[in-house]
């Protein structure tokens, strides 16, 4: 993913503009889960692969959509468009109403396979003489860029909106899709909590009318073997709470429920892949850790370990590091068992760079 890119004044909306009517339409396909076994079934996390892209973008009272959501935009939109390659067109446009009386334009720009798709965020203004201008604040590219239904839906009550979008790959690597939140306020601000991983849903998990953001730690990718999509993952949870997102795995451990049941099916069945069943197993050991049961995840620590000394499990990619890694790994975490997130609060070895510093993030004692 290119870093968001920040520029000055882009555009003047001016007598100069050409005019034009765009043709272009805001598609809503099905809901989809895209990643490893996704299962749409599933009331929560369907797997931690998966990023969860509701496509079923719906205006609101905070989001219009279309070429038509304001009448200046299809004659601003010319404009833009006269400022990129010829085959690029803005296949999906949504105004947003922000803080302080100001416009935000998000557009998502399409073009042939020479070029990754982008969305572009802008703020629309009016100068002292009643100009309309636009500032270009920030863009986004990858494989495959798709607004996300919760965008504009009011996610955090007594905030700014919030534009949430999927980069996606093309391919199987799982780690290189997430979703991104930006917030429409000052120069657009990205909310994404990275700290707790890659974000990969969004929904309101104990209907109280705040969102909860779902990340997936992918420190463990590719453990058992090399395949793109191959874990173990871990969810990790976070609350907004006064305008910043917060750890709160243990709060929401019944919503992992269905999630657990559907690893457990593949952990117990003879015929698939050892691999397959020695990751299912693992990603439950460390959700049972992770939200605080650790009686739990002690138990799937003893089935992984009879696995992995079984006849087929000696013949596993990573056995001798996960025997001697994975109890480390409950040792660490049951320290800080009164936190949110007792796994990611732990510094275990073996983790990705950067995870002292997402442990201290994990650590805030005014949310334990």
């Amino acid at each position: 993913m290119a870093p968001p890119s920040r520029f000055g004044i882009w555009a003047v909306f001016g007598r100069g503009a050409r005019a034009g009517v765009l043709a272009g339409t805001l598609l809503l396909p099905a809901s989809q889960a895209v990643g490893d076994d996704a299962d749409s079934s599933m009331d929560y996390l369907p797997t931690t692969t998966s990023v969860c892209l509701d496509q079923n973008v719906q205006a609101s009272d905070r989001m219009r959509l279309g070429a038509d959501a304001a009448p200046w935009l299809p004659q601003m939109l010319d404009v833009l468009k006269a400022n990129r390659p010829p085959a690029w067109r803005p296949a999906v446009v949504a105004l947003f109403e922000g803080t302080d009386d100001r416009q935000y334009l998000a557009t998502i720009w399409r073009g042939n396979s020479m070029w990754a798709p982008r969305i572009e965020f802008h703020g629309a203004v009016r100068d002292a003489d009643g100009r309309l201008k636009l500032h270009y604040y920030r863009y986004y590219r990858h494989d495959v860029v798709r607004l996300h239904a919760a965008s504009g839906q009011g996610l955090f009550p007594g905030e700014a909106p919030v534009a949430v979008f999927g980069l996606l790959n093309q391919g199987s690597l799982a780690s290189g899709s997430s979703l991104r939140l930006v917030q429409m306020k000052r120069n657009t601000v990205d909310i994404t909590p990275d700290a707790a991983g890659r974000l990969v849903d969004v929904r309101d998990l104990d209907d109280d009318g705040t969102y909860e953001a779902i990340s997936v730690d992918d420190s463990w990718t590719g453990f058992y073997d090399t395949r793109g999509a191959a874990g173990p993952f871990m969810p990790v949870v976070s609350a907004r709470v006064d305008g910043r997102f917060v750890p709160a795995c243990r709060r929401f451990r019944p919503y992992h429920a269905p999630w657990n049941d559907h690893r457990m099916r593949i952990a117990r069945d003879a015929d698939k892949y050892v691999g397959f069943r020695a990751e299912a197993l693992t990603q439950v050991m460390l959700t049972h850790a992770q939200t605080g049961a650790f009686d739990e995840a002690r138990a799937m620590l003893n089935t992984l370990i009879a696995l992995l000394n079984s006849d087929d499990g000696r013949k596993l990619l990573g056995r001798e590091a996960a025997l001697d890694h994975f109890p480390d790994v409950l040792a660490r975490a049951e320290r800080y068992a009164d936190l949110p997130c007792p796994v990611l609060a732990a510094v275990i070895q073996g983790m990705h760079p950067g995870a002292d510093s997402r442990s201290d993030y994990l650590r805030f004692e005014d949310y334990r």
